[in-house]
This record gives structure tokens, C-alpha cells and sequence, in this order.
């Protein structure tokens, strides 16, 4: 069902990428001084509302996902465990996927350091 909704998906991808943006018009390029360093540590905590753009992803996605589960779990072609692990194997890419692109346009618009292990450990972080 993930692939017969592409509007579904642009959504879903967009939420992030705006969240991303709307970030970067707030702090683009702050200064090297003590009003910047402040400003990228509000940065890093209003990465922390990106839970809540998730849940709104789940919750836009949730009830059309739960009517085919039980339409086809109702017909006995197959069980909780296997549509548990058929949505994860869709969902947790996905996710870490739209993390990832939060992470890139957040480094290089706001200023932080463009290393790989730093933007790894913020995509780690947006995604868990």
C-alpha cells in the first residue's frame, strides 16, 4: 500500500524538508561569536520538535494502513507479524532516508560542520 500512494509519500517527505527549511530561515549562517554559538544550540534543540513531525506522519498514514490490514487480515492473506514486518521493512528506510535529507540541507544552511561522522550522528538522532 506504501507505493500505490505517491501523493502519500511526497507528503511525508516534504513535512521534513519544509521543517528543514523553515529552520534555515531562521538560522542561516549564524555568526562565529557567543549570540551564534547560542543560536546553534537553540538549532540542535528545535531539532528536537522533529518527533512531533513524525507523529504527524504517522498519524496522516495510520488509518488508511490499518484498513488494509484488517480488510486483508480478514481475508487470511497473512498474519500480524508478516504486515509488521512488511511496513517496517518499507517504513524504517524511509525515515532514515527523510532524516538524512533534514540533516544535509540543516548542516550546510545553518553552518555546522560539514563532516560525515557529525551528520551521521544528527541523522541518528533525527531518526531515532
Amino acid at each position: 500500500n506504501f507505493f500505490r500512494q505517491p501523493l502519500l509519500i511526497l507528503s511525508r517527505l516534504m513535512q521534513i524538508v519544509s521543517f528543514g527549511i523553515i529552520l534555515c530561515l531562521y538560522f542561516w549562517r549564524v555568526p562565529k561569536n557567543q549570540v551564534g554559538v547560542t543560536n546553534l544550540m537553540n538549532v540542535l534543540w528545535e531539532v528536537g520538535a522533529l518527533v512531533f513531525v513524525g507523529m504527524l506522519n504517522c498519524t496522516a498514514a495510520f488509518p488508511a494502513e490499518r484498513d488494509v490490514f484488517h480488510r486483508e487480515r480478514a481475508d487470511g492473506r497473512y498474519s500480524t507479524l508478516s504486515f509488521f514486518s512488511a511496513y517496517c521493512t518499507l517504513e524504517l528506510p524511509f525515515g532514515y532516508v527523510c532524516s538524512l535529507f533534514f540533516t544535509v540541507i540543516l548542516t550546510f544552511a545553518v553552518g555546522l560542520r560539514p563532516h560525515p561522522k557529525p551528520m551521521l550522528l544528527m541523522s541518528l538522532a533525527t531518526f531515532f
